[in-house]
């Protein structure tokens, strides 16, 4: 297959509209850039998203931690917290939505903290 110019635009058009949707738990969209650009196939296989730094800790990392360490007080969270967290997962996609944007990926690897918030990650139009 050969890329096409209008893939290569239809991308940008979306990362144009996944930066104008600033939400405080949404990680926020800064650009796009790609590794390779002598054809619009190179384009399209090495092109990416820019998104703010959310930190190194997912929720999957925090699941894994725990069950390693379940007695470090580090790692002391509760169920009250687990709903904090998911009620703010909940907004953030409620958002996208009400946007017309539909989560392309979610899942506990794609879930930031940033302590003691929680920001949503890899969203793309529907």
């Amino acid at each position: 297959l050969f890329a096409k110019p209008g893939l290569v635009r239809k991308m940008l058009q979306e990362v144009a509209q996944l930066q104008k949707l600033a939400h405080k738990w949404l990680v926020p969209v800064l650009g796009v850039g790609c590794y390779h650009f002598n054809s619009w196939k190179e384009v399209e296989a090495s092109i990416y998203m820019i998104e703010e730094y959310a930190g190194p800790m997912t929720v999957a990392k925090l699941i894994k931690a725990l069950q390693l360490h379940p007695s470090e007080p580090v790692f002391a969270y509760d169920y009250h917290d687990a709903i904090k967290w998911c009620s703010q997962v909940a907004e953030a996609l409620a958002h996208l939505h009400a946007q017309g944007v539909t989560h392309a990926d979610v899942r506990l690897q794609n879930i930031y903290f940033t302590t003691p918030e929680v920001h949503d990650t890899d969203v793309s139009d529907a």
